[in-house]
C-alpha cells in the first residue's frame, strides 16, 4: 500500500532548512517519508549541529558530510543534491511545506493505526472500545495538523506586503476592464459574467482564457455550448486578428496572408497548456477532471461555459445551480487558483435561476447593449469599486472584444 507523502514537498523543506537552520527545531520526528529523504535530513541535521545554528548550508557541505559518513554510495547522480540545496526557497514558504509535510505524516499514522488494530479485530483479542479509540486518536492528530495557525497566516501575509515582485493577476483581456479590476483576477476568486442571450459571455471567457495561455497559465476550458474546435477556431482568431473562414479562396493574396497567421497561431496554441472538454456536462464530472489536471500537471485557471448548462443534483433547479456556485467557489479557494464562468441573465437584469451566482462571485462582470454601444459593467467587485464600465466593440469574427477607448 502506497501511504501518503509528498517528495516534492520534501525536498522543498530540505533546501528551506539548508538555508535557515534555525527552523529545524520546528521539525518533527516522521515528517520526511522517502528514504533518500530521510538520509538527507540527518545529514543536515548532524550538519546543524556542529556548527553555528544560524550559518547557511549548501550542497557542498552536504556532500562533504555524506563522503565522511561513508553514505556517497546511495546516490548514485549528484545532480538531486545539486538541485535540493541549490534552491532559493526562503523562510517564507516554511509554515507551507511545514503543513503539507505535517498532514501527509499524520495521515500516515492514521492508516498505520488502523492497519494495525485488523488483526486484533480479527482475532476479537482487544475489546473493541479499545481499537476504536486508538484510531480516534490517530483522527484526532489529523484533524489538530489541519487547523490553520494564526502565526503562520501573518507570516505569509508580511511577506506578501514586503517582498518586491509584482503582484499575480489574470487578465480578463481588456487593459481597461483589468485596471477597473486592479489589474485583474486573483488567485482563490471566481469570476462570473453575466449577459442575456448572444451578448458575448462565451467571447468574454474565451478572450481571458487567451490571455491566460499566453502567459503560460494553465487552463481547463469547459465548454458545454459549443464542440471543442469550435472553440479552438474562435481562440486563434483571437490570436491572430482574422476570423476562420470556411471554403476560402486561396488564390488571393489577402486570403493566403491571413490563413499563414491562422496557421501560426494555431501552432502556437498547441504547444500552450490548454486543455478543452466539451464532453462533460455534469459538475461532479467537471470537478472530478479538474481535480485531476491539479493533481498530475497544476492548474492555475478553470473556466466553464457557462453554468446553466452544468448539470447537477437538487430537489430543484433554483437549488442545483446553487451548489454549482458554491462548488466552483470552493475549488478556486481551496485549490489556489481561479474560476471563471458565465450567466445568463433574465429580462429584469438578474442572473438566472439563483441568486447564490452573484453572492459567491467576487467578481461579476455585466454585458448590455444600449442603442449602438456595448458596455460591459463591474457589477460586484469584493476587493475595489463597482458600478464603473467600459465601452467595447463585439468581434464575434474575431473571438473577442475590442476597447472603444
Amino acid at each position: 500500500m502506497n501511504l501518503p507523502n509528498n517528495n516534492t514537498a520534501e525536498q522543498a523543506m530540505l533546501g528551506i532548512l539548508a538555508g535557515s537552520p534555525a527552523l529545524i527545531d520546528e521539525i518533527e520526528d516522521g515528517l520526511f517519508f522517502h528514504p533518500i529523504n530521510c538520509l538527507l535530513f540527518s545529514t543536515l541535521k548532524e550538519l546543524i549541529r556542529k556548527q553555528a545554528p544560524h550559518d547557511s548550508l549548501n550542497h557542498t557541505h552536504i556532500r562533504a558530510e555524506l563522503e565522511s559518513n561513508g553514505q556517497m554510495q546511495e546516490f548514485g547522480d549528484l545532480s538531486m543534491v545539486f538541485e535540493i540545496f541549490g534552491s532559493n526557497l526562503g523562510k517564507a514558504s516554511f509554515p507551507y511545506y511545514l503543513q503539507v509535510l505535517s498532514e501527509a505524516a499524520a495521515y500516515r499514522r492514521y492508516i498505520i493505526a488502523a492497519q494495525a488494530s485488523i488483526p486484533h479485530a480479527e482475532r476479537m483479542s482487544i475489546p473493541l472500545e479499545e481499537i476504536v479509540a486508538e484510531i480516534d486518536a490517530a483522527a484526532v492528530m489529523v484533524e489538530a495538523v489541519t487547523l490553520p495557525q494564526i502565526k503562520n497566516q501573518v507570516m505569509m501575509l508580511l511577506d506578501e506586503m514586503e517582498r518586491n515582485t509584482p503582484h499575480e493577476y489574470f487578465s480578463t483581456g481588456l487593459d481597461p476592464l483589468d485596471n477597473i479590476l486592479g489589474g485583474g483576477l486573483q488567485r482563490k476568486e471566481m469570476l462570473v459574467v453575466a449577459a442575456p442571450t448572444s451578448r458575448g459571455k462565451s467571447l468574454l471567457l474565451g478572450q481571458a482564457t487567451v490571455a491566460a495561455v499566453i502567459k503560460g497559465k494553465k487552463t481547463a476550458f469547459f465548454t458545454l455550448e459549443m464542440p471543442a474546435l469550435d472553440v479552438i477556431k474562435r481562440f486563434a482568431s483571437n490570436m491572430s486578428g482574422y476570423p476562420i473562414r470556411a471554403n476560402c479562396d486561396m488564390t488571393t493574396e489577402r486570403t493566403r496572408r491571413e490563413m499563414e497567421a491562422q496557421v501560426k497561431q494555431i501552432s502556437i496554441l498547441s504547444g500552450l497548456p490548454l486543455y478543452i472538454f466539451d464532453n462533460l456536462p455534469d459538475l461532479d464530472s467537471i470537478m472530478r477532471t479538474a481535480k485531476l489536471i491539479k493533481r498530475k500537471h497544476g492548474l492555475d485557471l478553470v473556466v466553464i461555459d457557462y453554468i446553466q448548462r452544468v448539470e447537477a443534483e437538487g430537489s430543484n433547479r433554483e437549488q442545483a445551480v446553487s451548489t454549482i456556485a458554491r462548488t466552483l467557489k470552493n475549488f478556486a479557494l481551496v485549490n489556489d487558483c481561479c474560476v471563471m464562468t458565465a450567466s445568463q441573465m433574465n429580462d429584469d437584469g438578474q442572473v438566472r435561476e439563483s441568486r447564490a451566482i452573484g453572492h459567491e462571485a467576487d467578481i461579476l462582470l455585466g454585458i448590455s447593449d444600449k442603442g449602438r454601444d456595448t458596455i460591459i459593467t463591474v457589477g460586484k467587485n469584493r476587493r475595489g469599486e463597482s458600478g464603473k464600465y467600459i465601452n467595447v466593440t463585439r468581434r464575434g469574427d474575431l473571438g473577442r472584444f475590442e476597447s472603444d477607448g
